[in-house]
């Protein structure tokens, strides 16, 4: 009880520019279609098994690209939540470049959880609640249930692909997912844990489970860490919370640190420095430290996020 309450007293204190660093905000563009959701009770369950049926009869009808998004802490499915709106302004920028000339289809999916137990920044002294909620919602049937169906049902024909992303305490529910349910990466293109709130012992567990139950490896693994250096929420609150470092600020976790640059003459693309990930290794895990480019914490779907997932997918 002394430390929860000395450190939900901290966490108060810096709930100012936690609040600026996290998913609450404002959004500056609301995207117009509303995206397909999953919802999760504060024990794992699946709320809506009649929308992934609806849902997976819809992926099977026609080849297409899917991206799986969990959001974190104060994080909801309402339509002008930050997490939202950033994740649908990036489909439809992904869409306008790559897919809409050829007719292809990019379909967003947003999984949601209880996120909050308070409005606004009375939730933050219950920040331990909060994590406690999504350890138990990772320990439930219900993602990893929908997630398998998904993958599935999805046809890919012969150049989309599915991919899984988690963010802040989204980041840390699919992180636990994966290490207790470790076939699922058998048939997912990308599994991207982003500015991930999360233990470093956990991370390790997760990619020790990996590599026991090895998937079929392309060039780059499947299961990707990315942590932004400016992340202030996970290398500094979060670790003094927790008495622990997340994944992206243990170095000895680390398998790489890159940097992120804006597109010049010389270098066209957004994230010149990406290609020096290393495919030597064989390892079925990359944990990455962006020194640079990536933003703050809740910068998940910027640019250079985008970059660095369609790098991934497209060189496995």
């Amino acid at each position: 009880m002394k430390r929860y309450c000395q450190f939900a007293f901290l966490l108060l204190l810096c709930a100012p520019a936690l609040a600026h660093a996290t998913d609450r905000d404002s959004a500056t563009q609301r995207a117009t279609e509303p995206l397909p959701k999953l919802a999760f009770d504060k024990k794992g369950k699946l709320t809506n098994k009649e929308d992934l049926d609806r849902i997976c009869r819809q992926l099977a009808m026609k080849p297409q690209t899917v991206v799986v998004f969990m959001h974190g802490w104060h994080g909801s499915a309402a339509p002008n939540d930050h997490s939202v709106v950033s994740f649908q302004n990036a489909l439809a920028e992904v869409r306008r470049r790559s897919f809409q000339k050829s007719g292809r289809t990019l379909t967003g999916i947003l999984l949601t959880w209880h996120a909050e137990y308070l409005p606004g920044l009375a939730d933050y002294p219950m920040y331990y609640f909060s994590q406690g909620r999504a350890n138990a919602v990772a320990r439930g049937d219900g993602i990893v249930t929908a997630i398998a169906r998904l993958s599935k049902a999805v046809d890919r024909g012969n150049r989309e692909h599915f991919i899984v992303a988690g963010h802040s305490l989204g980041g840390r529910i699919l992180g636990h997912v994966a290490g207790y349910h470790p076939e699922l990466l058998r048939n997912v293109d990308l599994w991207l844990l982003a500015n991930a709130a999360d233990n470093a012992k956990v991370c390790q567990h997760t990619i020790d489970e990996v590599n026991n139950h090895p998937y079929r490896r392309g060039r780059l693994p499947k299961l990707v860490w990315v942590t932004s250096i400016q992340d202030w929420a996970t290398g500094f609150a979060y670790r003094l919370a927790n008495l622990s470092k997340a994944p992206g600020w243990e170095k000895k976790l680390r398998s790489h640190e890159v940097r992120i640059y804006k597109p010049t003459p010389t270098h066209p693309t957004y994230s010149a420095d990406v290609d020096k990930v290393s495919d030597a290794t064989g390892a079925y895990a990359h944990n990455l430290i962006v020194l640079k480019g990536l933003g703050n914490h809740g910068d998940v779907w910027s640019e250079p996020m985008i970059q660095v997932v369609d790098y991934y997918v497209l060189h496995q």
